[in-house]
């Protein structure tokens, strides 16, 4: 069992603004051995329960009229078991990072996990070249 997806928000820019406690909808799958990951809500529903590597990398973009803070939260299950943050503390800077954190989690058959802002962000999905923000898991043998 393992996913990686991308989100494609259909639009000319690149970058897309997200309110605080949005669920982040990666809703392009470039993997998706066993169908676990749902594409129209952003959840990951595990099937086979066991150790899995649960991992999110979002490229921030920065904001010309204010501060640049980001926050995303990685759910298990409607809880909270990673926080990441990022704030350059100036506004004009122009400042643009990567959240990212990756963990291992035990998952019983029917746990979801999921990715939500905490915090208003505004993330950078793609290049000319490729995906500059992903969301992927897979089971540990």
């Amino acid at each position: 069992m393992w996913f990686s997806a991308v989100r494609d928000n259909g639009q000319s820019q690149f970058w897309e603004d997200f309110s605080a406690d949005k669920d982040i909808v990666f809703n392009k799958a470039l993997i998706n051995q066993g169908g676990d990951y749902n594409t129209n809500t952003g959840v990951f529903t595990c099937r086979v329960t066991g150790s899995y590597y649960i991992r999110y990398d979002l490229q921030v973009l920065y904001r010309d009229d204010e501060i640049t803070t980001s926050g995303v939260n990685l759910l298990h299950n409607g809880t909270s078991v990673t926080s990441s943050w990022m704030s350059d503390g100036a506004t004009a800077s122009r400042a643009a990072g990567v959240l990212g954190f990756g963990l291992v989690l035990q998952l019983k058959k029917g746990d979801k996990v999921w990715a939500r802002t905490w915090y208003r962000s505004r993330f950078y999905w793609r290049y000319d070249g490729g995906y500059a923000s992903t969301f992927s898991g897979y089971l540990l043998k």
